[in-house]
């Protein structure tokens, strides 16, 4: 049986500007991955680390979340957005602040190798999610970054039956030991505190 303590801790990791910056990206569209770029900042929050979710993606996502909840404010000053005690950043208005006093900055890229992907940003952060499915279409995508070596990103499934998920750990081969599954949640601004995924990944 696969031992997930063995995964790696970033707390070693490099510090930039005084915060530990996590990427995710998802290989499809529409596969959760900001839903879970916001449980790994809700699981920081409940451990008393401050973080807040920055949007490096053409999605409208933040767009879309002002339009919709009347109880979302935004703060001229610094253009921070504000919803159920999460902080949202635009990627414009990160870059123009320079850098933010939280502990975590967890940056959304949106769909990797996608038209307008930051590859290189997506990179160079301190650590790497990368949100995949178990469909035939997820799985190629999956497959081409794969053939990138060299690159210790965690790999968090999104709605994957229990009897599927020894078989996807074993088809990643020596990334199988960075393979995380994502409980069923419903809602992507409430922090699931069944979801150990996230204290296993970052030792945290």
């Amino acid at each position: 049986m696969f031992n997930q303590t063995t995964m790696f801790n970033i707390r070693s990791s490099h510090v930039k500007d005084g915060a530990r910056h996590i990427a995710f990206a998802g290989i499809c569209a529409h596969i959760g991955t900001s839903t879970q770029a916001l449980q790994l900042l809700l699981y920081l929050q409940n451990t008393g680390r401050s973080a807040c979710y920055v949007e490096f993606n053409s999605s409208g996502f933040l767009s879309a979340l002002q339009s919709l909840y009347a109880d979302l404010h935004r703060r001229e000053r610094d253009g921070r957005l504000y919803y159920r005690n999460i902080a949202f950043y635009r990627a414009e208005d990160y870059y123009r602040l320079g850098s933010l006093p939280y502990d975590y900055v967890i940056r959304d890229y949106g769909v990797y190798a996608g038209e307008g992907f930051a590859r290189y940003s997506f990179l160079e952060q301190d650590c790497q999610c990368l949100v995949c499915g178990s469909k035939a279409n997820e799985i190629f995508a999956l497959e081409k970054v794969l053939r990138d070596k060299g690159k210790d990103f965690f790999y968090i499934f999104s709605f994957v039956p229990y009897d599927e998920r020894d078989v996807l750990r074993n088809l990643l081969g020596e990334a199988g030991k960075r393979v995380f599954f994502a409980p069923l949640w419903t809602d992507m601004f409430s922090y699931d505190e069944s979801n150990m995924n996230y204290k296993l990944m970052l030792g945290l």
